[in-house]
């Protein structure tokens, strides 16, 4: 098993949590000239609410940057978004680089994100909804909401992300 195969896991160990969701796939980094660059990503929320992701890129890009690649200058990559490989689109915003890893082939990035978008590509008549919320306070065991277009919406409290 490789380093850059294993961030999200080793993030979490060093954090002393779990990842709660994890997405993996291929898309495009999007530079702050919106100057798109392919690569390989990998992302995941802790259960403190963090998202954190890495991300590989070739270095037929890097010839692109008009200073030496850093840790620096790889702050101006602002977005990461693409097609995991459940046929999820991912879209996130970068918040900050934590790691810079250049190699013979290809430079990887590390760091965490502010927001996290997933959307499936399946389209079915759901009856049940599954999902998370972080550092949401309840005061009651359930909280019920009216919503137009909904019957009813019910958000039951789950300790510890247990389903």
């Amino acid at each position: 098993m490789t380093e850059k195969e294993h961030f999200l896991e080793r993030h979490s160990i060093l954090n002393y949590q779990h990842l709660i969701n994890k997405h993996n796939g291929t898309g495009i980094l999007k530079y702050e000239n919106n100057k798109e660059y392919p690569c390989k990503f990998e992302v995941g929320q802790l259960v403190n609410g963090n998202i954190v992701f890495t991300c590989e890129c070739s270095n037929n890009y890097i010839n692109d940057f008009n200073e030496e690649i850093s840790l620096y200058t790889v702050q101006k990559f602002k977005i990461v978004e693409g097609l995991t490989n459940k046929n999820e689109n991912v879209a996130g915003r970068i918040s900050i680089f934590t790691g810079l890893s250049l190699g013979l082939e290809s430079f990887e990035l590390s760091g965490f994100l502010n927001e996290m978008t997933v959307k499936t590509n399946i389209k079915e008549n759901l009856q049940r909804v599954v999902f998370g919320l972080t550092n949401f306070v309840f005061n009651v065991e359930v909280l019920t909401l009216d919503l137009e277009g909904m019957k009813r919406l019910q958000i039951k409290k789950i300790d510890k992300y247990k389903i």
